[in-house]
């Protein structure tokens, strides 16, 4: 009886260490992988406030494209009631993107970053705008008129992007997503080798400036256009289209009072009995006309986007009536 008391008890120090070891070993387990994920949240809360820093630098010189050094970690890009934000892959802390324009897809990282600045004017100058992307997304523009191949043209080096004729298959290079260009409802290329990995951007476009519609979203201006063409995706185009909309509406309300003060100034020194400055600056003037129509328009941009457009070519125009001696310059 002894002996097999001795058994039990060996035996069930045996389990007792084995369960015991098991905690214990779970309890570390367990410690590693939080303290990993504190460290890849930390990392991501570095790598997205030191990148909202360059960001801020970038957009401060327009008309520009930069390349970055590949970066080590995904950024996710997203828009919840018209509020854009990023954030990395593995942090749930998150930058409000509430001063800046921009426009990027869902999804971009792990390779190095592309940076491109526009002026959006309308047609004075109204905002920068940061167009983000990176070297895994690739744009791939069907030749299917002027308009297609314009873009792909104008669409720096810097990006991945490949120009294909209609019904050709566009093959599988290992791009992390490909945004497909066209101005037909559905591109005209095979895309069975790229399922699941595609967007298309569907464009209609006439004029000058440009207006139409993409992803059936009024737009006017190339660079809205690019907006939409970058993201590859509607709801985060419309997002920062809403935002830039917004910017326009307050830097026409600036432009009509510097008219106003233009004016007010002409009139106590009498320069409005000049002719060349008369149809601009007086209280008739086209220049208030015209500023006053935008502001109007914005209003309501969806149904009075044409109106936008031609109204910006008129500015345009009246602008050049300007650019004489004792005339202050409209924009």
């Amino acid at each position: 009886m002894k002996g097999n008391k001795g058994q039990v008890e060996i035996s069930f120090n045996w389990i007792f260490v084995l369960v015991a070891g098991g905690l214990l070993l779970m309890f570390f387990i367990m410690f590693i992988v939080n303290q990993q994920d504190a460290s890849e949240e930390e990392l991501g809360r570095k790598v997205i406030t030191r990148l909202d820093t360059i960001f801020t630098i970038i957009q401060q010189t327009p008309d520009s494209v930069q390349s970055f050094e590949r970066i080590n970690t995904e950024l996710i890009f997203s828009c919840e009631e018209g509020v854009q934000s990023y954030r990395a892959r593995r942090s749930s802390a998150a930058i409000f993107i509430d001063d800046r324009i921009v426009f990027s897809p869902n999804e971009i990282g792990v390779s190095s970053l592309i940076a491109w600045t526009k002026s959006f004017r309308g047609p004075y100058p109204v905002t920068p705008v940061l167009y983000l992307s990176d070297e895994k997304t690739q744009y791939v523009f069907v030749n299917e008129n002027n308009l297609v191949a314009g873009l792909f043209n104008q669409m720096p080096a810097q990006f991945s992007k490949i120009l294909v004729q209609e019904h050709a298959v566009i093959r599988d290079d290992d791009y992390r997503r490909y945004i497909i260009i066209t101005s037909r409802n559905s591109p005209e290329v095979d895309t069975s080798k790229i399922m699941n990995k595609y967007d298309v951007v569907s464009i209609t476009a006439s004029g000058s400036p440009l207006r139409g519609q993409v992803f059936n979203i009024n737009f006017v201006t190339e660079e809205m256009l690019w907006g939409a063409i970058i993201t590859g995706d509607p709801e985060l185009f419309k997002c920062a289209r809403d935002r830039l909309l917004a910017r326009y509406r307050n830097a026409n309300k600036v432009q009509i009072k510097r008219v106003e003060l233009i004016r007010t100034e002409y009139e106590d020194n009498n320069w409005l009995r000049k002719e060349d400055c008369k149809i601009v600056y007086d209280v008739d003037g086209y220049a208030e006309k015209y500023l006053n129509s935008i502001s109007g328009n914005l209003t309501n941009f969806d149904n009075n986007y044409n109106n936008i457009a031609d109204t910006i070519l008129e500015i345009q125009s009246l602008s050049t009536q300007t650019e004489r001696p004792r005339c202050a310059k409209l924009y």
